[in-house]
């Protein structure tokens, strides 16, 4: 029963949508006309619901919460990987973690925005999945995924960083030797030349990513400190795109630094058989925040959805 919030109104109320040819469009032009965003899955699917059903934004809500419900089923499978050795209970409480945290809410209830965070995520959620399966099948799953989150947002550029992590600690399923490895990245290199020649004939001379952190060095500083607050002292009430002056708290990033320690002291202790699955996660997290920490210059300099998939 709730409305449209936010960037919904120029990403589905007022897009007309007459056939599946205007569904299609998406793949040749930019999700906005004024930012460098390529993201034409994520767009199609609310071109599609809109010849479906208009603009009643009941549907796309729901389309919302079932794509977290599916995220939240693949991070369960992913933390019951044998070689993280995680228990049931333990990686059912850290899936229930991953769906209730408050940070959650910010993929889920702005329709546009929101998908545009989770989608990527979810695809990204099965390409690791995929990777450290054993059998060439799960290979190809994994590019599939791979180019669907590339499709879906630009953060998806982080995945060939953690497919190099899984087999650096050797949680991949291939033992091999590093030439090796090169060849199984061939894929990888395809699919980001790819990508790389799309966008460029998209936004070559205008509008592309331009780097940010020359002019405000401060920039990565801040945004690590807002994921390490929000994430395990988060807001409870809704707090889309906060300044600095909203969310930071001396209070709140003092108890956040004391739980960090305590974790890293803990995992710094722990033998190898823990340590390293804690390497992967801490490896993940800080690929996963890297292309909004504000090294580039971006619309929002801090979001909760940011910090999803970290």
């Amino acid at each position: 029963w709730n409305d449209f919030v936010y960037d919904d109104f120029m990403l589905i109320v007022f897009q007309p949508v007459h056939s599946l040819g205007d569904v299609m469009r998406a793949f040749g032009e930019r999700h906005w006309l004024n930012l460098p965003y390529y993201r034409p899955v994520v767009r199609a699917t609310f071109l599609i619901q809109k010849l479906l059903h208009g603009n009643s934004p009941a549907p796309y809500h729901l389309f919302n919460v079932v794509l977290m419900g599916i995220a939240v089923l693949l991070a369960y499978a992913l933390l019951r990987m044998p070689k993280f050795a995680i228990q049931p209970v333990p990686a059912l409480i850290g899936a229930a973690l991953f769906a209730v945290h408050p940070v959650t809410s910010s993929t889920v209830y702005p329709i546009c925005s929101g998908r545009e965070s989770l989608m990527p995520a979810l695809f990204i959620l099965a390409a690791v999945y995929a990777y450290l399966q054993p059998s060439r099948k799960w290979r190809v799953a994994a590019m599939v995924c791979f180019a669907l989150a590339l499709l879906c947002k630009e953060q998806a550029v982080i995945v060939p960083g953690l497919f190099v992590l899984a087999d650096v600690l050797g949680l991949s399923a291939v033992r091999a030797r590093r030439p090796a490895w090169l060849r199984r990245y061939w894929p990888v290199i395809g699919i980001l030349l790819v990508y790389g020649f799309i966008r460029w004939r998209l936004f070559a001379g205008g509008g592309e990513h331009h780097v940010a952190v020359f002019d405000r060095p401060t920039g990565p500083l801040w945004s690590l400190a807002y994921a390490l607050q929000t994430t395990l002292i988060p807001f409870v009430e809704l707090v889309y795109e906060p300044p600095v002056e909203i969310w930071f708290s001396w209070w709140r990033m003092g108890i956040s630094l004391v739980v960090l320690l305590v974790l890293a002291a803990w995992t710094w202790q722990c033998n190898a058989t823990i340590r390293t699955p804690a390497l992967f996660w801490l490896g993940w997290i800080g690929l996963s925040l890297l292309p909004t920490a504000n090294l580039l210059v971006q619309e929002a300099p801090f979001a909760e959805r940011f910090l999803f998939l970290g």
